[in-house]
């Protein structure tokens, strides 16, 4: 069972260590010292509470909760989630919390709304959510816009909750849903099936906002279950970003996956990003009054969902693309032009009624080459997505005479599932779901919304999801975004589990998945006075 370490909790006392996992020797001849990492290095903490007296309301309370936490620990048997009471972030990166009551202090709970088949108290700064009917799924708890701080469209946030199990099954099925209706998934959800931390990254589609603690169980449940929950949180946030491409032969538009329409292809006719002569051109033929591009279809889920389709241009004698996503109901489109010359986005927007949210990005990538991104949100049942890549002779014109010497330069066309802009990544003769990232650097995605550096800095902690739950890490280098919110971001120890495509990067209370590692849990009492405790933990997989 997991546990958690209220962050309200005093803290008098707060030491760090960092535990490698190395073996050392020396040569045989010169013995030089010859250190070998084995990996699984990870934190450590040391943390001494702040005495607390029975005489006071506040401290009595704190120590009741305290003692409670350390009951609950259970030797080193469960872990707890906590963050560093020291932390001090650095950076510009918004770290405000938008959640107004995220730690029920208030006593009650007016500035949240409750589901119609709950109630719910709160005691010592913990509600109590309890089902009242069992006829159908319902949502918990929830905060709309009006119960929440203003989000900013198109921003990546994570919306958090612990859920501590009470009586009944309910913790074995709920659910985080955020989107622009009560109990909406519109921007995103993820399922639970037992208690802990959980959390749900989403890019917020349009200002209305609900975020929701959703029960997902139609039956099997018993009036006067509950669940129990003492800390929320909305707050900025990014995602890992781990490279998936649907489409095939991201690198040769002259392969059969691509069809192409009043244009022929040259391979390898310009060098790319990565020095490589590797960038294809896309030459018009001679067709007059008509449109000419390179082509590439996708079999996709009938679900609603957001799309990023992103490419590498360069101008050659035009100076003007467009890239359209079609999907297959009813051709309706995302498109945007982009002038390869200035490195400025054109018109963008959506035919049709089957896309929205339609949005572009454009960032230089040196030798006159640029990323060029348009994404949106499908929201109809179409199957098969039609990826485009036109030469344009003006903004929102690619209707035209075709002309012989006319061409673009494209390279490393991406196709992802993501409602941010995604990196470009090659692929051959299969598509790619994402390669998990290891070591001290990963790739993100939906950082800002601008190009800005500084977002944070050396020793700024954040939090990243993992298999191994989360993930205290220590930036060591300053984290940059490029004006499509994409970023590198370097930090220790190594990640050790496995973080999913768009899994959360966390820098508000960044959290610690930590297990005891003293001799044994414990407090110290002066009767009728003072309680003290300390313990030492250190990351618990």
């Amino acid at each position: 069972m997991d546990t958690f370490l209220l962050p309200w909790l005093k803290t008098a006392k707060v030491g760090f260590r960092y535990l490698p996992n190395e073996g050392i020797s020396r040569g045989q001849f010169g013995g030089q010292p010859i250190v070998a990492s084995l990996g699984g290095d990870r934190l450590a903490a040391s943390l001494d509470f702040t005495p607390q007296a029975t005489s006071e309301a506040e401290s009595a309370r704190e120590r009741r909760l305290l003692i409670s936490w350390l009951a609950r620990l259970n030797g080193r048997q469960n872990p707890s989630y906590m963050t560093n009471p020291a932390r001090r972030f650095a950076g510009s990166f918004p770290t405000t919390e938008l959640i107004a009551d995220n730690t029920f202090a208030s006593g009650g709970l007016s500035n949240w709304t409750l589901g119609s088949e709950y109630s719910g108290t709160v005691h010592d700064r913990r509600a109590r959510l309890t089902r009242n009917a069992v006829t159908a799924s319902s949502g918990v708890i929830r905060k709309n816009t009006s119960q929440m701080s203003a989000l900013t469209q198109y921003a990546t946030y994570a919306f958090r909750m612990f859920v501590y199990a009470g009586r009944g099954s309910i913790a074995s099925n709920l659910s985080l849903r955020a989107g622009s209706s009560n109990g909406g998934t519109q921007y995103g959800s993820a399922a639970y099936t037992a208690a802990g931390l959980y959390t749900l990254p989403f890019v917020a589609l349009d200002t209305p906002i609900s975020v929701t603690l959703n029960d997902n169980a139609a039956s099997g449940l018993t009036a006067g279950d509950y669940i129990d929950v003492p800390w929320a949180s909305c707050s900025r946030a990014a995602m890992l970003d781990n490279g998936p491409n649907l489409l095939l032969h991201s690198d040769d538009l002259t392969q059969a996956a691509w069809t192409n329409s009043e244009t022929t292809e040259t391979a390898n006719a310009a060098v790319a990003p990565d020095g490589t002569t590797t960038m294809d051109s896309i030459n018009e033929n001679a067709a007059a009054a008509t449109s000419h591009y390179m082509q590439q279809n996708v079999t996709v889920s009938s679900s609603a969902e957001g799309y990023c389709f992103a490419v590498a241009l360069k101008a050659a004698s035009r100076t003007w693309a467009r890239l359209t996503i079609f999907e297959s109901t009813s051709s309706h489109a995302a498109s945007a032009y982009f002038n390869l010359s200035t490195g400025a986005v054109g018109t963008v927007g959506a035919t049709g009624a089957n896309w929205e949210n339609v949005r572009a990005y454009i960032v230089p990538r040196g030798n006159g080459i640029y990323y060029c991104v348009v994404l949106g949100q499908k929201v109809s049942a179409g199957t098969t997505l039609s990826c485009r890549i036109y030469s344009a002779e003006a903004d929102n014109d690619v209707t035209m005479n075709g002309n012989s010497s006319a061409a673009i330069y494209a390279w490393r066309a991406t196709l992802s599932i993501s409602k941010a802009p995604t990196r470009l990544v090659q692929t051959t003769t299969a598509a790619t779901t994402g390669t998990t990232q290891t070591g001290s650097g990963l790739h993100l995605k939906g950082v800002a919304l601008t190009a800005t550096d500084g977002l944070a800095v050396e020793n700024d902690e954040l939090e990243v999801i993992t298999s191994f739950g989360s993930e205290l890490k220590i930036t060591t280098a300053a984290l940059n975004c490029d004006a499509a919110g994409l970023a590198y971001w370097q930090f220790s120890p190594a990640i050790r589990g496995i973080g999913a495509d768009g899994a959360a990067v966390i820098f508000s209370d960044p959290m610690a998945y930590m297990m005891f590692a003293g001799g044994a849990v414990g407090w110290d009492h002066e009767p009728g006075i003072l309680t003290t405790a300390s313990a030492e933990f250190e990351e618990a997989s």
